[in-house]
């Protein structure tokens, strides 16, 4: 629901799948993000999604900062 907020705690490779679902991103696009080591989720990362009203998706995904 719009507004709302939901944790998920889960591991990298679940959270490649959520990229694919939420970015609506492609296969190849998908597995090149996942063989790019740059976007390689560590232990422990608190990650946020910024929902883009144009586009009607989620398509930003950044650091969790807790001062925002």
């Amino acid at each position: 629901r719009a507004g709302q907020r939901l944790l998920i705690v889960t591991h990298e490779r679940v959270m490649f799948c959520f990229r694919y679902w939420l970015e609506k991103l492609s296969v190849s696009a998908i597995v090149k993000l996942f063989v790019d080591k740059s976007q390689h989720i560590a232990n422990c990362d608190v990650l946020r999604y910024i929902y883009n009203e144009e586009k009607c998706c989620y398509d930003k995904l950044e650091p969790w900062d807790q001062n925002k």
